[in-house]
């Protein structure tokens, strides 16, 4: 390497990200590429380790071959743009083999223009001969050298693991909102952890949705975003979003209630009892969208979180406007019924938790009276929320995260109904973590609902039927014994404050 190397570094990674761009305009093979392919094939061998090159992301730094690329405010612009066109292909590292060729390259660059995200573009290129020259890993896979290694994973304590986590960057990130820097880091990790969460819940979605039945009564303002965040991932799935949105869509329901932390806490508390609480909190849309004009930088994914943000809080209708939103995103409607399910399912000072089929039910009471279809193929089939149900409802607005009646106003607005029914769906008429008594008198909790078989859904054993603690015996109530007979079935819900039972820690994992 040259005497020159951070200079020389930050070139190749200028080149690189001069060519990402370009290739999101024209194929790999357009004459507009051919003077930058050959620069960046030029200069490879002066930043080369060895006979490879690694070009990593991680936590908004760019580093090249395990050095970071330094250039004080030249270079920075550089770093930040890489780091955000590789978050948006779904990748965190790069790593070539060399010598590099021209045509490699181009094939290459068609992956990335054609594939919908890291995973398609990883198993593209495992399939194609590049994969002898080029690879590519995606966020949470860790690499020390050109090789991944493939290790087994705890499945029991990590799933709690990145829960915890993500609510760890959430409070970090809120309480350094302030701080241009710590926010800007805090921002990028907790778009990491979506991205991770996203890719857990391809595989998972019944631990994640068991996670989402974690509360926490000292921080609860934390835990309901996060679980917000959780359930929003598991039904944008459901919705046939891919993995890009879905991260978007995470990050964006993580932070869906930030302008609330701007307000005093007694304001929250009251919840509108007073006329100048009334006024203050109509003020939420505009310090969420503050909250996240107030970074310098501002990404795709940060401007579509400060929308959802800003149309959550005018959807609550405590803000006063002369035109109303009728083109509400698709995501925040997501995110409203989320977020409401979580409310009611939690303990507040004022009301005690509802059961997961209650806190449905009064969901499904928001919808319009004339129910859309609720066949789902993707976004696209998301109707409007704009429509208004006369008359009250139960559902109290006086507790933070609460939905969207305002006593004042004789209405509400309604849920999308094929968001409301796609999310019945999802949890079943049993969610995860309803407590059941089965037809042999033991207590159970439902671990995960059987979408063809509503009734039988997969279940934890708590309690046996003399009511003595058990370890978690799983059943799958589908299950039919050698005459052809189901071996259990749900004998009704029920309470489980009443029985003093509080569902174990470990079937959240």
């Amino acid at each position: 390497m040259s005497e020159d190397a951070p200079g020389v570094r930050l070139r190749f990674a200028q080149v690189f990200l001069h060519i990402l761009r370009l290739i999101r305009l024209y194929e790999a093979n357009n004459v507009n590429l051919k003077e930058p392919l050959e620069t960046l094939v030029a200069g490879a061998v002066e930043v080369a380790d060895g006979n490879k090159i690694t070009l990593q992301s991680e936590g908004g730094v760019i580093y090249l071959n395990k050095k970071p690329i330094r250039g004080g405010r030249q270079a920075f612009n550089t770093i930040q743009a890489l780091v955000k066109l590789l978050g948006e292909f779904g990748l965190v590292e790069v790593s070539f083999a060399l010598p590099i060729d021209v045509e490699d390259l181009r094939g290459f660059l068609d992956l990335l223009r054609e594939a919908e995200d890291g995973l398609e573009i990883k198993s593209r290129l495992q399939q194609s001969t590049l994969s002898e020259r080029f690879r590519i890993f995606l966020p949470g896979e860790a690499t020390g050298t050109a090789t991944v290694r493939k290790v087994e994973i705890d499945e029991d304590t990590y799933f709690p693991l990145a829960y915890s986590r993500t609510l760890i960057l959430l409070r970090e990130y809120v309480k350094n909102l302030r701080n241009d820097q710590l926010a800007r880091y805090f921002s990028q990790k907790l778009q990491r952890a979506s991205q991770e969460l996203v890719t857990l819940s391809a595989r998972n979605e019944h631990r994640l949705l068991a996670l989402a039945r974690v509360r926490g009564a000292d921080e609860y303002q934390f835990t309901h975003m996060v679980n917000t965040g959780l359930l929003a991932i598991c039904l944008g799935r459901r919705m046939g979003f891919r993995n890009l949105q879905l991260s978007d869509l995470a990050y964006a329901a993580f932070l869906h209630g930030i302008g609330r932390f701007r307000t005093a806490p007694d304001v929250i508390q009251r919840g509108g009892a007073e006329k100048a609480d009334r006024r203050e909190i109509g003020r939420h849309p505009y310090r969420s969208l503050a909250a996240f004009l107030e970074s310098k930088q501002i990404s795709s994914r940060a401007q579509i979180g400060a929308l959802v943000a800003f149309q959550f809080d005018l959807w609550r209708r405590w803000t006063r406007m002369r035109i109303p939103v009728f083109d509400v995103h698709p995501y925040t409607k997501i995110v409203a019924v989320c977020e409401l399910y979580d409310a009611l399912t939690s303990d507040h000072d004022d009301q005690q938790a509802c059961l997961p089929d209650q806190a449905f039910e009064k969901i499904r009471e928001l919808q319009p009276k004339v129910v859309a279809p609720s066949s789902v193929d993707g976004s696209s089939k998301i109707v409007g929320l704009g429509s208004k149900i006369l008359g009250s409802t139960s559902v109290d607005t006086r507790r933070y995260g609460s939905s969207s009646y305002d006593p004042a106003s004789g209405g509400s607005e309604t849920f999308d109904p094929t968001v409301v029914s796609t999310f019945g769906a999802m949890l079943g008429i049993f969610p995860a973590g309803t407590l059941v008594r089965l037809s042999g008198g033991e207590i159970a909790v439902v671990v995960h609902p059987n979408p063809e078989l509503l009734r039988r859904p997969l279940v934890a054993v708590i309690r046996d039927a003399e009511g003595a603690t058990i370890e978690p015996d799983y059943r799958d109530l589908a299950e039919k014994d050698v005459q052809g007979r189901f071996r259990a079935a749900v004998e009704t819900v029920v309470d489980g404050d009443a029985l003093g039972i509080v569902i174990p820690e470990e079937l959240s994992s």
